[in-house]
């Protein structure tokens, strides 16, 4: 005897709605990560439709403390040139004659001296770098240099009397054959040479 297919109960209809949910679950989550790649560009990150950086993109780092708070450092001032002092007898070198003088000279110049002192008219040869160089002949054939000064002698030969070069710091003083010498000051290519009879 036949009998008719009954009506399926609670739990099948369990085991139908089951497979139904799943079904539909993964439908809404495939759905979503379309859009989010649609939306982000993928799951990299990047610049988001609106224009802002997106979650995987970080913005550049701005200036350190130590760049932004750092001053630049004043440039020292360039160191003032020494000044000469005012000579008393300015540039008159004539003055020099009777050894006692203080005079400005500058290269070439020619300080006429007494020939009591043993040599003749003193010339400048150079004055640069705080330093005076003076030449002279010589008359006799002794001489005393107590200046301070480097000196150097040339000759005398039978062709030509003996000569003398002193070099001079600015503030060298002291004594050459019984006068005095004292260099003043050096600057700006020129010297104030002070001269007096030793004592």
């Amino acid at each position: 005897m036949n009998r008719s297919p009954r009506a399926p109960g609670p739990r099948t209809a369990a085991r139908v709605l089951l497979p139904a949910l799943l079904l539909t679950a993964l439908t809404a989550l495939t759905a979503c990560s379309s859009d989010g790649d649609a939306d982000g560009g993928g799951d990299g990150g990047g610049s988001r439709a609106d224009g802002r950086p997106g979650e995987g993109t970080s913005a550049p780092p701005g200036p350190g403390p130590s760049e932004s708070k750092r001053e630049s450092k004043p440039e020292p001032e360039p160191s003032a040139e020494p000044s000469l002092p005012d000579p008393a007898d300015g540039t008159d070198r004539q003055a020099c004659a009777d050894g006692t003088c203080e005079v400005r000279v500058k290269e070439g110049d020619v300080v006429p001296v007494p020939e009591r002192y043993g040599f003749g008219a003193m010339t400048v040869t150079s004055v640069e770098a705080g330093t005076l160089v003076l030449s002279a002949v010589l008359y006799g054939t002794e001489f005393v240099n107590d200046s301070g000064c480097a000196m150097s002698i040339t000759g005398p030969s039978a062709d030509a009397p003996g000569s003398i070069a002193l070099t001079c710091d600015a503030g060298t003083e002291g004594a050459l054959n019984g006068m005095r010498l004292k260099v003043a000051g050096v600057a700006d290519g020129a010297a104030v040479l002070r001269l007096r009879p030793a004592p």
